[in-house]
């Protein structure tokens, strides 16, 4: 039952995958979720990287892209993105007739293990802190 169940992921992983790739109407945003909304190397590397990857050998457009984080912070001044809360991105995706729902792909090394307490205590103020609860 197990395997099956994994093969079964994985056919619909690789249709929904062919199918945004061939079909330009069939593309949902992308939400690139991770801890992108503090200000540290690595985290905003690596979140440009993957959405260069995405933009020049996906076909994706920077329009179909979304940053996700705990809060809602502008990364432009240090060379990241302008980040949204989940919070929002949930309405949005929800409201998005066209290109919702979102698909989500995580981003981050050490906040793979990371539970939202321990999140919200890596933001680097109290205002984003209490923003986050």
């Amino acid at each position: 039952p197990f395997a099956t169940r994994v093969a079964q992921e994985q056919d619909v992983r690789s249709s929904v995958i062919s199918r945004t790739m061939t079909d330009p109407k069939a593309k949902r945003k992308i939400v690139l979720l991770g801890p992108h909304d503090r200000y540290n190397f690595g985290d905003l590397i690596f979140t440009s990287v993957v959405a260069k990857l995405l933009v020049s050998r996906a076909g994706f457009s920077p329009d179909d892209l979304l940053f996700g984080g705990i809060v809602t912070v502008d990364m432009t001044k240090y060379g990241g993105y302008k980040i949204l809360s989940m919070k929002q991105i949930q309405s949005l995706s929800q409201e998005d007739t066209e290109q919702g729902p979102y698909d989500i792909i995580y981003l981050g090394g050490e906040a793979l293990g990371c539970d939202f307490n321990c999140a919200v205590g890596m933001l680097p103020d109290e205002r984003m802190k209490t923003e986050a609860k």
